[in-house]
């Protein structure tokens, strides 16, 4: 007696193997293919690697924050100034003007531009005896053109004075 496709009550209900292997292979199909059909797959697919997904994971990889915050790393204000600090330094002020304006420098402006040699000289064109004397004949003297008020009271002292001793040597 062969047993052809006779169901026992668990089959009827779905929870027993069927007879034959026919039957076995039907149902691992259709188990598997429930399964791993390819909308499950699909839907499976496209849930894990979704646009959105992608773009989340794409978004937080290269958001604006972590763009500004690499360009924030990178040339933030102290990266800055501390390149400027670097090149304009005041020791690097300091050595480039006093390369440029050095006490030695400075000294020889000064000693060419206001040398003794050029001071005397200054001096001695100014004060000279000979514009000294000049100035003190204009002064005293009675070739002008016309006379001073102490030229005149030297003058007329001077002839008391000779007429007193004159009249004193006579007496004696």
């Amino acid at each position: 007696m062969e047993i052809e496709d006779e169901k026992k009550p668990a089959d009827q209900a779905g929870l027993g193997c069927p007879a034959n292997s026919a039957g076995l292979y039907v149902g691992a199909q259709q188990a598997l293919g429930t399964a791993f059909s390819q909308t499950t797959f699909l839907q499976a697919i496209s849930t894990a690697f979704s646009q959105t997904t992608f773009l989340q994971a794409i978004s937080t990889a290269f958001s604006q924050t972590a763009f500004l915050q690499a360009i924030r790393s990178a040339f933030s204000q102290a990266t800055f100034l501390q390149a400027i600090s670097t090149a304009f330094s005041q020791t690097a002020f300091l050595q480039a003007i006093s390369t440029t304006f050095s006490q030695t420098a400075f000294l020889q402006a000064i000693s060419t531009t206001f040398s003794q040699t050029a001071f005397l000289q200054a001096i001695r064109a100014t004060f000279g005896n000979a514009g000294f004397y000049q100035a003190i004949r204009a002064a005293f003297s009675d070739n002008r053109v016309g006379k001073s008020v102490c030229s005149e009271y030297r003058e007329s002292e001077a002839k008391q004075e000779l007429a007193f001793h004159d009249g004193v040597l006579r007496v004696f």
